[in-house]
């Protein structure tokens, strides 16, 4: 009897159950480094929001009746870079036109089970713009 109870409680693990961890662990980290992607994209699509905001205020000219305001394109494209710079993303101005400002934001976010396979990093780029009208600000995410 001491045999049989031997051979019955060799600790073995089956494969389903082998197969069913590595399963369960492989969507734990698809969940928590997929809301490393999403953070990056939240934060991204803001920080470019509010640098294109930034760069909406600095005006050349105030509009006349009916008109549309000018930006000051230098001190523009140089107020929303400073935003960027100050929030530690990385991107690009680009003034489109008088009245136009384009942010392009890419914001990184480390990963905790990608790192097994070497993807280290997520990342996202967002674009935000503003088009003056009638001397105010829209902002077009």
């Amino acid at each position: 009897m001491s045999t049989l109870r031997s051979r019955l409680e060799r600790g073995e693990v089956s494969e389903l159950v082998a197969v069913v961890f590595v399963a369960i662990v492989l969507v734990i980290g698809l969940v928590v480094d997929g809301g490393a992607k999403m953070t990056a994209a939240s934060e991204a699509s803001s920080i470019a929001q509010q640098a294109a905001r930034v760069g909406g205020q600095p005006l050349d000219s105030l509009p006349a009746d009916g008109g549309t305001a000018h930006l000051d394109a230098g001190s523009a494209a140089a107020a929303a870079q400073n935003y960027i710079d100050q929030a530690g993303a990385a991107g690009s101005v680009h003034i489109v036109d008088d009245s136009t400002i384009e942010v392009t934001v890419t914001s990184t976010e480390g990963t905790t089970f990608l790192g097994v396979i070497g993807i280290n990093t997520v990342s996202a780029t967002r674009t935000a713009r503003v088009d003056l009208i009638h001397g105010q600000a829209e902002v077009i995410p």
